[in-house]
């Protein structure tokens, strides 16, 4: 387990820009915020994710989160202005992400949305300006706060919205397609 401000001495990342986080692991709030020479960091199975705790990692560039495991939550802030962030592998086991855990990621391009998913809080991908590709899930359990999740973004770069249940539930009138952009 790390405590918060965990990377505040008491992990030292000078020497390395890669995190693995083991498997059972919880990652305290803000544990390695503004961690700047952090550039990738593998996440495994069963992790808890604390408020901030990747806050501010300006030159990480990628996540990915190991497959399988239990219910997992992704915490307020959690990525919040790291902005070289471009992919992030969510697990099918995300169930909630929380109060603008990707806000002011203007470099992520691209989101898949897990099966699993049952909670998006407001702000969650504010200002991630560089988007262009949502992939929604088709489980029926999503909720329409979809649309406040994605406040502040550039919607002309914004080119594939892939919602695979918008006939059966109608939920097309939610969105304004932009010029050019391709609802699959």
């Amino acid at each position: 387990t790390t405590g918060p401000y965990s990377y505040g001495g008491a992990i030292d990342l000078r020497n390395s820009s890669k995190l693995n986080i083991s498997d059972g692991m919880t990652i305290g709030d803000s544990a390695f915020r503004e961690c700047s020479f952090l550039a990738t960091v593998t996440i495994g199975n069963n992790v808890t994710i604390g408020d901030s705790a990747f806050k501010g990692c300006l030159n990480l560039s990628s996540v990915t989160f190991e497959q399988g495991g239990t219910a997992l939550t992704v915490g307020n802030s959690a990525f919040e202005n790291c902005g070289n962030l471009k992919t992030i592998n969510l697990p099918s086991t995300v169930e909630e992400i929380d109060k603008a855990a990707f806000m002011y990621c203007w470099s992520l391009e691209n989101i898949v949305l897990p099966s699993g998913i049952t909670k998006i809080a407001e702000n969650t991908f504010k200002n991630c300006s560089a988007l262009t590709t949502i992939t929604i899930p088709s489980n029926g359990i999503f909720s329409p706060c979809l649309i406040n999740s994605f406040q502040s973004f550039n919607y002309d770069l914004l080119r594939h919205v892939i919602l695979p249940f918008v006939k059966s539930y109608g939920l097309i009138s939610s969105f304004t397609l932009s010029p050019g952009m391709i609802l699959i």
